[in-house]
């Protein structure tokens, strides 16, 4: 790349990553300090329920005291609080956190039902099993007009929603059958076994919406015979690079740019 464009080193190392993280005046992503908090527990989704079952097993057991505990919360917290000190932001950035908090998580449980606990997991994936529930409820009631005239699914697309809904109402059922099971072991294969539906169907339930936002080959190849190789081409500089690929051209116009 810098031998053909001579101001790559500059681009690379000062704007991506200095003045990303320190450019008060006008970062790329602006966000507040606190923004990854929401980002790191949606994303811990269904596991962010079982954290108060997870915190009494760690300080009723001896784990807080291991060395691998005391460095995967390290391993944790410091990058977490690096990234939330940055000007930019984005939701990806703290994706090295997820393997330390699933660790803890795991560690914490573990102690928390070799103790005999029961209470706070059962809360925990009962609030699941609500949540899930209400998703369902209200796509349905969104997709029916119920919330205003967008609609995640469009024309066309009604056996993705009716999927949506479905793989919902099986996690929410699942994760309250969790709630309520009597074996220990019993309760947290159903808690795992409660989202897989829902993952697996995941890149089917993507909307059309949502791919031409975040993946728009689709719609650039179905109107791919109009674009001649001599045609002008402008674009705004969101969806820009993606019609630079599927082109294999250099010369796209940007609007506001």
């Amino acid at each position: 790349i810098a031998l053909r464009e001579p101001d790559f080193w500059r681009y690379f190392f000062w704007v991506e990553h200095f003045s990303r993280f320190a450019d008060a005046g006008k970062p790329q992503h602006p966000e507040p300090f606190w923004f990854f908090v929401p980002v790191i527990l949606g994303g811990a989704l269904p596991w962010t329920c079982t954290i108060p079952a997870t915190i009494k097993g760690l300080r009723k057991s001896t784990a807080i005291r291991k060395t691998f505990i005391r460095f995967a919360l390290c391993w944790l917290v410091f990058p977490f609080l690096l990234f939330s000190a940055s000007e930019g932001k984005l939701g990806t950035y703290i994706l090295p956190c997820f393997p330390a908090l699933a660790a803890v998580l795991a560690t914490g449980l573990k102690d928390y039902f070799g103790f005999g606990g029961r209470n706070r997991f059962s809360a925990g994936a009962a609030l699941t099993a609500a949540g899930t529930a209400a998703a369902a409820i209200g796509l349905a009631v969104w997709q029916t007009g119920g919330l205003g005239e967008f609609r995640l699914y469009g024309e066309g697309e009604t056996a993705k929603c009716i999927l949506a809904v479905g793989v919902l109402l099986a996690w929410a059922v699942l994760a309250g059958l969790s709630a309520i099971a009597a074996d220990w072991k019993r309760r947290l294969a159903l808690f795992c076994i409660a989202p897989m539906l829902f993952f697996a169907a995941s890149h089917i339930l993507f909307s059309r919406w949502m791919e031409n936002e975040k993946a728009p080959e689709r719609f650039l190849a179905a109107n791919a015979d109009m674009v001649r190789p001599d045609a002008v081409v402008v674009s705004d500089d969101y969806i820009g690079p993606a019609v630079c690929w599927f082109f294999k051209r250099s010369d796209i116009l940007f609007v506001g740019e």
